[in-house]
């Protein structure tokens, strides 16, 4: 059900969401209004894009498809359905999308992009979608977005396949426009140096990019193709915000410094997110320990480390030193050279880290 309270208060907000066609003629009283569709009845289809149409003011839309509602006919309604909206008007489209009817339908809409000459930001979820053979076409057609100025791409949990990746490079050298970029992906498994190649080369030709978000957990991240990507961002000088989540991919020491020298190269970076897997860290209290000693021992790490834990096991620098040289006499030598090459490669970060001076914002996670 959908929950609205006055008119005034609800002319406040921008999000909206109703289930029910008798709750269509609610939106009429809204000045400003972005509907989320959660789908559930075909029959209640038809009714809704008529309604679509004829809503003032209506700029972006949210379309829920559920996991094991539609069928194929069902499916390709819909998408019928939206791509005979009146395009001129609407600037904002996503759709989210479970289950696996979605092939031809979704394939078929991204053909007639030039419908909706005014899109600026698509974004699509796909999650838990085998979309097989279609998956390369689907990314082909990506280039009817020539004049997006947001693109959010969520393969999910069906990764992208080297010629995929390859095309997605392709395809991002000809979105000019493009100022935000997110490109989500699991388990890719591409060793494909060409195919990074090109990928990295797409990114690399985006020259307005402001926002620039990369998540592929379990993607084979190589040191080759991390090098790749650390160049590909590297001269982007517009760029605000990076996000460069890469877990559980094993990276090592010497590809996330990559990362992180590439940093110093943006000059108007103001919010950096890094989250890398570590082979070093051998536990939790390893990871503490060590959190601990780059807090006491470089003060130029102590703003992005812990601050202040350090007085949970000693106070003063030289009495944490001492508690923490006892900690690692009983963990013996191996654990005491990991954690002490741990701090080794945590302080080259923080030394690198100071020469992006417009920085207001830092998140690391190994």
């Amino acid at each position: 059900m959908m929950q609205m309270n006055d008119c005034e208060s609800n002319s406040q907000k921008d999000i909206y969401s109703f289930f029910r066609e008798d709750e269509l003629e609610n939106l009429k009283v809204l000045k400003r209004v972005t509907p989320i569709f959660r789908v559930e009845n075909i029959e209640f289809i038809p009714n809704l894009f008529e309604f679509l149409n004829n809503l003032p003011n209506l700029k972006a839309i949210v379309f829920i498809i559920l996991k094991n509602v539609f069928d194929d006919q069902s499916v390709q309604s819909l998408f019928v359905g939206i791509s005979q909206l009146n395009g001129d008007r609407l600037d904002n489209l996503e759709i989210l999308a479970e289950g696996e009817t979605l092939n031809s339908n979704l394939l078929q809409f991204t053909t007639q992009m030039n419908k909706f000459p005014n899109l600026t930001s698509f974004k699509m979820n796909l999650f838990n979608n085998q979309l097989g053979v279609s998956s390369n076409a689907l990314v082909n057609n990506l280039q009817n977005f020539a004049h997006l100025k947001k693109l959010f791409l969520n393969f999910g949990f069906t990764g992208l396949s080297s010629v995929e990746i390859k095309s997605l490079g392709k395809v991002l050298r000809k979105l000019c426009f493009l100022e935000k970029l997110t490109v989500v992906t699991i388990d890719s498994n591409c060793q494909d140096i060409g195919s990074w190649f090109q990928f990295c080369q797409g990114i690399e030709s985006l020259h307005n990019l402001r926002s620039l978000f990369l998540l592929m957990d379990r993607s084979n991240i190589s040191h080759e193709v991390g090098a790749m990507i650390a160049n590909s961002y590297k001269e982007l000088v517009q760029l605000r915000k990076l996000k460069l989540w890469f877990r559980l991919n094993e990276i090592k020491t010497d590809t996330a410094l990559l990362f992180v020298n590439a940093f110093q190269k943006l000059v108007n970076l103001q919010q950096l997110d890094l989250q890398l897997d570590h082979n070093l860290i051998l536990d939790r209290l390893a990871f503490k320990i060590a959190r601990l000693m780059i807090v006491s021992s470089y003060q130029t790490s102590t703003s992005l480390f812990m601050e202040g834990e350090a007085e949970d096991i000693g106070g003063t620098t030289e009495a944490t030193l001492d508690k923490i040289d006892e900690i690692l006499d009983n963990f013996g030598y191996d654990m005491r050279k990991n954690i002490l090459q741990l701090i080794a490669y945590k302080k080259r970060i923080s030394d690198q880290i100071q020469n992006s001076p417009c920085l207001q914002q830092l998140s690391i996670l190994f």
